[in-house]
Parts: C-alpha cells; sequence; structure tokens
C-alpha cells in the first residue's frame, strides 16, 4: 500500500507563518521511492465541509461571512453546487468525489446530453437523466443536485439556446446582450437583418418563416473562474513568481520553491498540486482552454513539478544558447505536450525523444504543439479516474528550421552549427520538435477529461 502522511506537523515556524493553504484544505504525501507527490486534497473528498437541514448551500459560507458555523442551517461546501447519490440499502445521501463533482456539473451542463453513463465503485455502469432519475443502478435510488438559492448573487447568468436540426445551439453573445431576463417575457431583435420573436415564458423564438424551440439554462463557469468569486479557495493573492514565465533572462534556481510545503532532498523530485486560485493555474487554464473549450473539458488538478537535476541541466543549456542565439529574440517559449506516461515516471525521468506517427517528418524527438488541442492528436490512451496528463513545458526553441523527410536529427545552419529544433513553419510555427531532451523541462503537469471520458463515481 502507498503510504500517505500529513506533512503539516513536520514544517518549520516559518513555513507554518508562511502556509499559503486555505484552512478547509489538508494536503498529504504519497510517498514513492524517488519522489513525493503532494495533493491539496485527496482523490476521495467530496469539497462537503458540512450537511444542513435545508437543501441549499450557504452564500454566505462561500462569500466567508457565515458566522453561524454548525448552527447554520443550509450545506456549507468548497463549490456553489454539489451532487449526493442516495444509497438502496440504508437511504442515506452521498457526496462524490470533487473531482467527479467537477465532470458531473459540466457534463449536466450541455444541453444536448440528454443522458449521462456514470460507474460506480464496482466499475458497472448506469444511467442519470437530465431529470435526475436513475437506471439500472444496483447501488443508488435517487440523486440530487444541491446550489445555492436563485436569489443569490452567486447564481451564475443565464444562457439562452435554440434548436436547430434537434440540437440545441447557444445564441451569439451579442443576441444574448440584447435580451433582459426576468423582465419582459415577449419581445423582438433583428438578427442578421431578420426581425425576430422571442417569447421566454412559452420557450420559443419565430421569424417570419420559422418558429424554434428556447431553451434557458443556468451558464456553466469552470472552476479556475468560479474560485475568484468564492472565499474557502483564497490564497492570500500571491504574486507571480519570477522565472516562471517565458523569460530568456532568468538562469536563477527554481521559481517555484516557495510554494512547495516541503522538499525531501533525499528525493529526486516532488509533485505539489496547485490551488485553482494560484495566478499560475490560471494562467495555465488560460492557455489549455484557448484550444480546449471548457464546455468540453474540465481541468481535474495542476502540478508543479520540482526536479532539481532536470531543472539545473535545463538552466545549464538554456545559458549556452542564450550566448550562442544572442542574435534571436526569443528563446524559452511555454509549449503543450500530452504524454501516456504515468505522474511518476514523468517526474523522475522528464520528457523523453520519441517516434511518433509523424515520424517520417520530425524524426525521434519531444513534440511540443502551440495549442493544447494539437497535442491530443499525438496519443491514444483512454482517460483513467485520474484523466489525461497535459504537460505546460518550458521549451528551448532556439534556432528553428523547417522539418525534412527522414531527418533523425536537426541539420547544420550556415555557421557549421546544429538547429536547435524543427517546426512546421518557420514564420508562425504551432509544432516543436526538439531532439535534446535537456531543452524542455516539464514545469506544469495538467490533469484534464473530456466530457465524453467516463464519469468514475469513486477511485
Amino acid at each position: 500500500m502507498e503510504k500517505v502522511s500529513n506533512p503539516k506537523s513536520a514544517l518549520s515556524t516559518y513555513e507554518k507563518e508562511n502556509m499559503w493553504l486555505p484552512q478547509f484544505f489538508s494536503p498529504y504525501y504519497l510517498h514513492r521511492k524517488n519522489g513525493d507527490i503532494v495533493k491539496i486534497m485527496s482523490a476521495t473528498y467530496s469539497g462537503l465541509v458540512k450537511k444542513g437541514e435545508r437543501l441549499h448551500i450557504c452564500e454566505d459560507f462561500l462569500l466567508g461571512i457565515c458566522f453561524l458555523g454548525t448552527h447554520c442551517l443550509a450545506f456549507h461546501t468548497l463549490l456553489p453546487f454539489h451532487w449526493q447519490f442516495q444509497s438502496k440499502n440504508d437511504g442515506s445521501w452521498h457526496s462524490i468525489p470533487l473531482v467527479t463533482q467537477l465532470h458531473l456539473e459540466m457534463c449536466y451542463s450541455d444541453p444536448n446530453r440528454r443522458i449521462l453513463y456514470l460507474n460506480n465503485i464496482m466499475g458497472i455502469s448506469f444511467i442519470l437523466d437530465l431529470q435526475l432519475n436513475l437506471v439500472n443502478s444496483h447501488l443508488y435510488k435517487a440523486a440530487r443536485r444541491l446550489s445555492c438559492l436563485p436569489s443569490s448573487s452567486l447564481f451564475h447568468s443565464k444562457v439562452l439556446y435554440w434548436c436547430q436540426d434537434f440540437f440545441w445551439v447557444q445564441h451569439k453573445k451579442e443576441v444574448q446582450e440584447k435580451i433582459n431576463f426576468g423582465e419582459d417575457n415577449l419581445f423582438q431583435i433583428t438578427i442578421n437583418g431578420e426581425k425576430t420573436l422571442f417569447n421566454l415564458k412559452e420557450s420559443w423564438q419565430m421569424t417570419k418563416n420559422s418558429k424554434y424551440p428556447l431553451l434557458l439554462k443556468q451558464e456553466y463557469l469552470p472552476l479556475h473562474q468560479i474560485v475568484c468569486k468564492i472565499k474557502p479557495w483564497d490564497s492570500n493573492s500571491f504574486p507571480p513568481l519570477l522565472g516562471e514565465e517565458e523569460e530568456d533572462s532568468y538562469f536563477g534556481p527554481y521559481p517555484g520553491i516557495s510554494r512547495l510545503i516541503q522538499t525531501n532532498e533525499k528525493k529526486k523530485f516532488t509533485l505539489t498540486e496547485m490551488l485553482p486560485s494560484d495566478p499560475a493555474y490560471q494562467t495555465c487554464c488560460q492557455l489549455f482552454h484557448h484550444s480546449m473549450p471548457s464546455q468540453q473539458t474540465i481541468v481535474l488538478r495542476i502540478f508543479r513539478l520540482y526536479n532539481r537535476n532536470l531543472w539545473k541541466e535545463y538552466i545549464r543549456n538554456k545559458k549556452i544558447m542564450v550566448m550562442k542565439r544572442s542574435h534571436l529574440n526569443c528563446i524559452e517559449r511555454h509549449l503543450f505536450h500530452q504524454t501516456d506516461m504515468n505522474l511518476e515516471d514523468l517526474a523522475l525521468c522528464g520528457l523523453e525523444p520519441t517516434q511518433h506517427f509523424c515520424v517520417d517528418n520530425f524524426g525521434i524527438a519531444v513534440y511540443f504543439t502551440q495549442e493544447a488541442k494539437a497535442s491530443t492528436f499525438m496519443t491514444s490512451r483512454k482517460a483513467s479516474f485520474f484523466g489525461h496528463n497535459m504537460v505546460l513545458a518550458k521549451v528551448l526553441i532556439g534556432e528553428m528550421t523547417i522539418e525534412k523527410p527522414d531527418s533523425l536529427v536537426p541539420p547544420l545552419n550556415s555557421e557549421e552549427s546544429q538547429f536547435d529544433c524543427h517546426v512546421n513553419n518557420t514564420l508562425k510555427p504551432t509544432v516543436f520538435a526538439v531532439s535534446n531532451r535537456h531543452y524542455c523541462y516539464p514545469y506544469y503537469v495538467i490533469q484534464y477529461k473530456n466530457a465524453r471520458d467516463a464519469i468514475y463515481m469513486s477511485n
């Protein structure tokens, strides 16, 4: 069995005074032979702080102003929604893991998902429909979704959909902005030069020749946008760390060392999960969701990787490249790489040059992409309970050249020195391949799931 421990008791006085985790989180270690994996919450933690007698979530708790504590009649949870399932055995309600809460909420918010398939602890699937009815469930007899009251300031705005060929399509932003929900149920708007009549009460819109159904749903927000509004995830608003951004002139120590709860110098690596309110977490999500829509992919966890040997090699090569390529404006880039490696192997060894389906063009190299979406096509493994592993790496691109068929390593330039990487386009490159494994450092590891990946009730 894996060894798990709570490191808070081992912290120094300085570390205790500068603890960056909010009070509702209890970090724990997964001790491995060569390193430690530190998570801010366990895989089974549901985010339920306190049960309530009333079936709604306390808005004051989320805002950090509920002074009733255990006397509050509402539920206290870490999110403005909370999923529970009722046991067939004793009728008790069970909360599901927080990562499953996030995955289920994303899928439930999609108006085109009529039913959801969930896998229980025995690996047997059952069905949950949009009316919260369960089908073929051997363990549960009912499901419920708790949320804040409709009058809550945290209650997200509405999104308007119209039905086209049996598929719900979201109205464009300019149409949404013209609609004043809750006041006028009947109004007319000109769309693409055509007058369209809307009836929100009866849920339809009508043009001169056609009539379409309407659907009004609560807007879905991903976790990194939710935590900016609620108090339990507050991490004291730490500023960004020097050296974590793309910066050719930084040659210092590992930037994220101050955000590690504790490091063991006898171990080769430490993987530390970041809080969603961390500025680096926010930046990772913005870059990731630029090509991976938040309505279709859910970020479950993001880790910082500390491997002192890999970092030293990366910085050593960076110094050499900056001196050799002083005429270049950009040496270091943040690029995506999806990998089938597990967390421990990735943290210990870093990214290894391999052959991919495009080997005829790139040869043996470590492949990176500008957009996260493009990197997903380089792996084929299905998501586990923990999801897919996407690396946002620091990469030394240096001097680039167009790929050539059957080229195993970059060719020589006019000065008889080797190009640093292959690209698909030197003016606007989107795919990069580096043959030197020390030209990249897997700084962030993003664990995510797609909307169509299996929803697991438990680990």
